[in-house]
């Protein structure tokens, strides 16, 4: 099993602040993801353009790659780690603080592909090596739209349009995996979306018990 964490966007809504290395406790959220991952023995690979990022990630001892120009879509950074993809392939986003709970289901629940999110965001994908031009396919496709994200991806898999109102099912015989997220699993697109998670994981102390 390889897995990624994708680092290379240019956080336009942070102002270009690294989203990956924002405190969270007594560590920051890409500290969080690699600390966890290495609990797993799973020694993942952080894809990243900043060298801020990759010194800090290879004193965890992760593998870093870079792609050669900044990529415009997430569907193009999960492209660019193709070459390096294994039998069983993983996919996390660097601005995510995962919940140990998902995290277990995401690095193991059984299927050919899997996309984990809720109802405004995906933040993981897990496929194997059965579906590889299916999701090369679908991840082409996806780089078509403005941003390209990882909702885009699945649409794409599924042939469903991406703005179509989002509810478990739509359309039950296309649908290949939601995993909805605990309150504990909060991405952070935006300074609003930081603030959010640090009011309710650190003050609720939520993060300490990892309920979820």
């Amino acid at each position: 099993m390889k897995v990624f964490i994708l680092c290379a966007g240019e956080a336009r809504r942070f102002g270009g602040t690294l989203k990956q290395l924002l405190k969270l406790g007594d560590t920051c959220i890409l500290g969080r993801q690699l600390t966890q991952l290495n609990a797993r023995n799973i020694s993942p690979t952080v894809v990243t353009l900043s060298p801020e990022i990759k010194g800090y990630s290879e004193g965890f001892s992760a593998t870093v790659i870079s792609p050669p120009l900044q990529t415009q879509t997430t569907c193009d950074t999960i492209l660019f780690t193709e070459p390096y993809w294994d039998e069983h392939t993983i996919i996390l986003l660097g601005d995510t603080i995962y919940s140990n709970r998902i995290l277990d289901v995401i690095l193991t629940l059984e299927g050919e592909v899997r996309a984990f999110g809720h109802k405004f965001e995906m933040f993981a994908l897990s496929f194997h090596q059965s579906a590889y031009e299916k999701v090369i396919a679908a991840l082409r496709r996806g780089t078509k739209h403005p941003f390209g994200k990882v909702r885009h991806f699945y649409h794409e898999y599924v042939n469903v349009p991406w703005d179509t109102a989002w509810q478990p099912g739509i359309p039950p015989e296309k649908e290949v995996a939601y995993y909805v997220n605990c309150n504990i699993t909060r991405d952070v697109d935006s300074p609003e979306f930081y603030r959010s998670a640090i009011r309710e994981l650190i003050t609720g102390g939520r993060l300490r018990h990892d309920p979820c």
